[in-house]
């Protein structure tokens, strides 16, 4: 609130009525353009507070709107994957990332449920069997963001793929329900570091390089 101060003094000296008009806050964000983003932030909540408090005892003192303040264009944070693009990764996987056992078919069936689940990556890693319900087409998350449990609905497409990946992975795995629904070699999960690795190579075959580069893999809007 200083430079605020300082700013009030520079320009309105004396003339205490025009220091709590709207178009005197307006003015002082002018001058705040330039901060970062989180000083920015950090500026104009706590100017906001102030109007708020001031209004409070002096009525004709303007409020600081919330939606008033020097716009940036928003990073762009993701990289944006296509439908035709995830097909693309899906089919190429057996043939791009190393196949060692299971993993190549497992990597390409992962990028098919993240993609049509919206499941975080490490929510899918640990999937075993018997959170698959076929019969009411439900995935069962047993620890989601926050420890919260949930259960995720199967497109026909996507517990076909699952029915049609289950039986590349039988001779690779056990059957019991705790087993690992997806797996890196013979009855062990996926790791991390194999998916992330597998995916990053498909996408540098495919030339997706952002930026950002490509590192997870979410449901486009529509």
């Amino acid at each position: 609130m200083s430079y605020f101060d300082s700013f009030l003094l520079e320009q309105f000296d004396g003339e205490h009525e025009q220091w709590w008009k709207l178009h005197t806050l307006q003015s002082y964000l002018q001058t705040i353009a330039h901060l970062e983003t989180f000083s920015r932030r950090a500026t104009l909540s706590s100017l906001r507070e102030f109007t708020r408090y001031l209004h409070a005892r002096c009525p004709q003192s303007a409020l600081l709107p919330r939606e008033m303040g020097p716009r940036h264009a928003r990073r762009v944070r993701f990289f944006r994957i296509e439908p035709e693009q995830i097909a693309a990764l899906m089919a190429a996987a057996v043939t791009i990332v190393a196949a060692r056992g299971i993993q190549a078919h497992t990597i390409g069936v992962l990028i098919g449920l993240l993609y049509s689940t919206g499941l975080r990556i490490r929510e899918a890693l640990a999937l075993i069997l018997a959170d698959i319900d076929a019969n009411r087409s439900t995935l069962y998350v047993a620890k989601g963001k926050l420890g919260k449990q949930r259960l995720v609905p199967l497109s026909p497409s996507t517990l076909a793929a699952l029915d049609g990946y289950l039986k590349v992975r039988s001779p690779h795995a056990g059957s019991a329900s705790d087993s690992p629904l997806l797996i890196g070699s013979y009855n062990q999960a996926l790791s991390y570091g194999q998916a992330h690795e597998g995916f990053r190579r498909l996408c540098r075959h495919f030339g997706l390089n952002g930026p950002p580069p490509p590192r997870n893999i979410t449901p486009c809007a529509t």
